[in-house]
């Protein structure tokens, strides 16, 4: 990854509340990003103008229902709109339902207005009742899309967490380790203060260790299952994603209590492993 790209990682840690002068920003790159979206693409009208129009309306969502609410967050290259609890649904009423027709039309087509209509009515079935914040978009501009990879998470039998990531065989050792190496930087680059990529115990005190060194030929690692001859016969276990929080503790992990887990598993917490099918991106970090 480019110094620049970290520079963004950080940045992304890091964001702020959009004001009134980001708006025809924000709406270029909201509209670069949604420009081949599947959804929009189903909604909205195809040709050349697609993408003045989506900023047209990124435009208006921004400057009527979005900042003026104060949450709306961002850094370089990516943008969050949340629409508070508090937020009109339409703060213009029905006459800027009327001044809004002919942007929904140059954007939809009468074909299409009527998808839009019941995407809309899925999503508003979908809401939660109560009072509660909406994600309406999420965006990243085309030029940093793509590094995404799947990974999976199992404890070690330690004090340390494996994050595994299945790839096709392609790259050779000397390229998975440094790709291991960038993202070990870009971690630390984002929030030095918890993450650490050098090895050294006076380096790494009261922080993480992203220990990409594991990733090299000869390196060891324990499997999945494997039990350990430590106390409490700890054993290296699988986990989902949403396990893994604050209040997870590796030692609860042992011989006597990983068969009584997988007796109760009602899904395999590393489901998809197998039929993964991914390659490290052109682009390292």
């Amino acid at each position: 990854m480019t110094e620049d790209r970290h520079v963004l990682l950080a940045g992304a840690a890091n964001p702020r509340r959009a004001k009134e002068a980001d708006t025809h920003a924000l709406a270029r790159l909201l509209a670069a990003s949604f420009q081949t979206d599947p959804v929009f693409d189903w909604i909205t009208r195809r040709g050349p103008r697609r993408a003045v129009v989506l900023e047209e309306f990124f435009f208006w969502l921004l400057r009527t229902r979005a900042i003026p609410f104060g949450e709306v967050w961002m850094s370089e290259g990516v943008v969050a709109v949340w629409i508070p609890p508090d937020a009109p649904a339409s703060p213009g009423g029905f006459v800027e339902q009327l001044r809004l027709l002919p942007l929904f039309w140059r954007l939809c087509g009468l074909p299409r207005l009527g998808r839009g209509a019941a995407v809309g009515e899925a999503m508003e079935k979908s809401h939660p009742h109560e009072s509660h914040f909406y994600l309406a978009f999420i965006a990243v501009a085309p030029r940093l899309q793509g590094m995404g990879l799947a990974s999976f998470c199992r404890t070690t039998g330690g004090k340390g967490l494996h994050v595994v990531v299945p790839l096709k065989p392609a790259a050779d050792w000397a390229t998975v380790r440094d790709f291991a190496h960038g993202i070990a930087r870009a971690m630390e680059a984002a929030e030095p203060a918890r993450f650490v990529s050098t090895v050294p115990k006076a380096k790494r005190r009261g922080r993480i260790l992203v220990d990409w060194l594991r990733n090299g030929a000869g390196a060891t690692a324990i499997c999945s299952y494997s039990p350990r001859a430590r106390a409490g016969a700890t054993v290296a276990t699988p986990l989902a994603w949403r396990e893994v929080t604050a209040k997870l503790d590796p030692a609860a992990f042992t011989i006597a209590t990983v068969p009584q887990r997988l007796a109760k598993q009602k899904r395999d917490p590393w489901a998809g492993f197998d039929e993964s099918d991914q390659h490290l991106p052109k682009d390292p970090p």
